[in-house]
């Protein structure tokens, strides 16, 4: 029987930073004279022993949570409660306290989170023992949300500083509060929670034969291992990962079962133990490195190998935390391991390790997910908690993700129990959309790399220059323009002096600098920041090329290319925009919103708004034209509205002009769409309808198109009845051109054409 490692709710222990804590990461308050401590907000009391009898009952199934917490809601706008502080020089401070009895932990769900760069967000526990890492802009995200670490004990600080010469306005609405209320105080073990058969991952995992130095390759890799507090309260595990562009992207790779409200998410970094346990009953000692940052973006997902990829918000994180490591991995479909490991942290405890001789093999499981089957581990086991964390053959290059197994500790020896891993070849190009394959995300430059090493390299260069185009780039544009700093890098030994610096957009031609300066290692220039204006709705692709540097050939060529993927959002002429909802056997779990580019709700229904099996209409007035807006569907229980065991529910967002913005039904937590509206009186909302046409219609082969009346060049994309999309491109105006059918099943497809002023949408039959 295969049991799911779903996501364990466990507490590991907190660090003390006593007067450890750095005095520039200090909250202001604790700096300044006449800041007494606040009369706290008292958390409402919960039934404790109900909770307790289901965690009776829920600890003996493995498929299903193993929580140490209970979420408290709040609702707690920061202009409405705590204590606001003018300092004399302009500076402004809000605090907020909490303290709930009993509590052994708490973290904080923030509903609303957006501050202005310069402003900062500190929370810590009331004896100042535990202190966050402070939160910044970096932290702000689309969905203006945010999830904290935990900090020890029963009372806690929020604490909001703003510098007088700061401009902008916050937004922080703390939503909700976890107590955690099973820790170490209530239970023999926390640190050492997991079975004593694990092996912490400082521990040598040398097997018997080795010829492959196998403990090293362990060691060169370890620090991409993460910690994933979930939805604040629950743990995975992950992987940071390496993609083709070897510029340090802070891509997280997970189970797919791990999913759902992935900008709340926290992670930990280099949880170890300086005394490690290896296989013994001795409980391993806690590290006092704590490395947290919090907020991800989801980027791709697939439950046909149970894969998830993520990317951390706060890309400055990593700008000051250089041990960490982005893995390799190897996409090779006829790949034989000789030896598998992993890393990965069992039950939320202190990072582990596991060995495999002789590999996993590749296997089919019972619900269809191609795996790596793994027979009854060598060296530790994994548990729940350790769902998600990457599985690596004997080169240390990251072949898998953890999906299910029974494998356990029975004492200090393991059950021989199996384990489950999703297969990253499958996960690699699965799908017909960027959002449910690997390849767009680890390789933008579509390089066709089979085998990529982990990042940074361990080898080094004296002559190395490498590219990247800056860090305040948006994965999507609306109504703005696209100016990318063209940014030349020297990862080499030796002073770079000279290079020669190309890049283009797309297919245009390209633009050469003949650079000449001095850039000692890890130094770097912006040698040129071009401006794109009025580019045409879709995905774009900007490229970066190094060549030359020093007058010699690089000795690295594998960061000599670089791509910057993006996508500038649709455009609309309408006055309003229509909802249609039918509901799953849920309805009361489906909520929408509609916001501004600035953040204002336009409009929204709540959960408990709709009945189960029900359709619904919604017509929603656009308030004011040539502006961007996000519209979010979500699903309080994180499994969407289709397709399954609770129903086939649907839903679509269009244009007064029946255009679709968005269809769909199948997502986890929500989906969302960023579109610009433009007034309809200032453009003809028919040129694409009057001046485009397509045939024949059924079709078997090739569709043709007309273009000859349009002055724009026209981008298309092709969907099934599903909402999936199977294509994507563009064509230049003026011409005729085709598109090849015959790859498609027969039956119905839409396809929409768009240009920069409209869009259409066409039904087409394919026999």
């Amino acid at each position: 029987m295969k049991l799911k490692l779903l996501f364990v709710f466990a507490f590991i222990s907190l660090i003390s930073f006593g007067q450890q804590i750095p005095y520039n990461i200090k909250p202001p308050s604790w700096n300044q004279e006449g800041f007494s401590d606040l009369a706290p907000f008292n958390l409402p009391s919960f039934d404790l022993k109900k909770l307790q009898e289901e965690d009776v009952i829920n600890d003996q199934n493995k498929s299903k949570p193993w929580r140490f917490g209970h979420d408290i809601y709040v609702d707690h706008n920061f202009n409405d409660v705590g204590e606001w502080t003018t300092l004399e020089n302009g500076d402004r401070i809000w605090r907020m306290a909490y303290t709930s009895k009993g509590a052994h932990s708490l973290n904080f769900m923030f509903d609303v989170f957006k501050i202005p760069e310069g402003a900062k967000l500190y929370v810590y526990n009331d004896e100042k023992k535990d202190l966050l890492r402070p939160f910044t802009h970096h932290n702000n995200n689309t969905e203006e949300v945010l999830g904290t670490w935990l900090v020890e004990g029963n009372a806690a600080y929020i604490e909001y500083y703003q510098p007088a010469n700061v401009i902008g306005d916050a937004k922080i609405t703390v939503g909700s509060v976890v107590h955690g209320y099973r820790t170490a105080k209530a239970f023999e073990k926390s640190l050492g929670d997991s079975g004593n058969c694990n092996y912490d991952v400082d521990c040598d995992i040398t097997p018997a034969s080795d010829p492959y130095g196998l403990n090293t390759v362990k060691e060169n890799i370890k620090t991409s291992g993460a910690l994933i507090l979930r939805g604040g309260t629950d743990w995975c595990s992950g992987t940071l990962i390496n993609n083709t562009n070897n510029d340090g992207t802070p891509y997280i790779m997970t189970a797919n079962h791990c999913g759902g409200s992935e900008s709340t998410w926290s992670f930990r970094f280099n949880w170890r133990s300086p005394n490690p346990s290896c296989g013994t009953t001795t409980n391993s000692t806690d590290g006092t490195y704590n490395q947290t940052v919090s907020g991800a973006i989801l980027r791709a997902s697939s439950s046909k190998s149970d894969m998830e990829l993520v990317e951390i918000i706060d890309a400055s994180f990593f700008e000051n935390n250089y041990d960490l490591v982005w893995v390799g991995w190897n996409r090779s479909t006829t790949q034989v391991p000789a030896v598998n490991f992993g890393f990965h942290h069992p039950s939320g405890d202190i990072q582990k390790v596991s060995r495999k001789d002789g590999g996993g093999y590749r296997a089919i499981d019972n619900d269809g997910t191609d795996v790596w089957r793994i027979e009854d581990w060598d060296l530790g086991v994994t548990e729940g908690g350790s769902s998600g964390s990457g599985l690596f053959n004997e080169t240390g290059h990251l072949i898998g993700t953890l999906y299910g197994g029974n494998a356990a500790c029975s004492g200090t020896n393991d059950n021989g129990g199996y384990d489950v891993y999703g297969r990253f070849d499958v996960a690699w190009d699965y799908g017909s959309t960027v959002s449910s394959r690997l390849s767009d995300w680890l390789d933008p430059s579509n390089s066709g790399i089979e085998i990529l090493d982990q990042y940074p390299t361990l080898q080094t260069y004296d002559i190395d220059a490498r590219a990247s185009a800056g860090s305040d780039n948006a994965a999507e544009l609306c109504g703005e323009d696209f100016t990318p700093q063209v940014t030349l890098i020297n990862s080499g030994v030796l002073p770079l002096t000279s290079a020669t610096v190309s890049y283009s957009i797309d297919s245009e031609t390209n633009t050469t600098i003949n650079w000449i300066g001095n850039l000692l290692n890890g130094e770097s220039m912006v040698v040129d920041t071009p401006t794109y204006s009025n580019l045409g709705p879709g995905s774009h692709s900007f490229n970066i090329n190094v060549s030359n540097p020093n007058g010699n050939a690089d000795e690295n060529t594998t960061n000599d290319s670089f791509t910057y993927n993006f996508n500038v959002s649709l455009a609309y002429a309408t006055t309003t925009v229509v909802f249609d909802l039918l509901t799953d056997n849920y309805g009361d779990e489906t909520s929408w919103s509609l916001v501004n580019g600035s953040g204002t709700i336009v409009d929204s229904r709540p959960i408990n708004t709709y009945d189960d099996d029900t359709s619904y209409q919604e017509i929603i007035t656009i308030p004011n034209f040539n502006e961007c807006y996000t519209f979010t569907i979500s699903d309080s229980q994180s499994d969407g509205i289709c397709c399954g065991r609770f129903g086939n529910g649907s839903y679509s967002l269009k244009d007064e002009n029946d255009s679709d913005i968005i269809i769909g039904g199948a997502f986890t937590d929500n989906e969302s769409v960023t579109f610009s509206v433009q007034d309809p009186l200032s453009i003809n909302r028919f040129s694409l309808e009057n001046s485009i046409s397509l045939y024949p219609n059924p079709v078997t082969d090739n569709l043709n198109i007309e273009l000859t009346h349009v002055n724009e060049n026209v981008s298309y994309q092709l969907y099934n009845t599903l909402g999936q999309q199977v294509s994507s491109g563009s064509w230049v105006s003026n011409r005729s051109h085709n598109l090849n059918m015959s790859i498609y099943e027969t039956g119905i497809y839409f396809i929409k054409l768009f240009t920069s002023t409209s869009s259409i949408t066409k039904k087409i039959i394919k026999k």
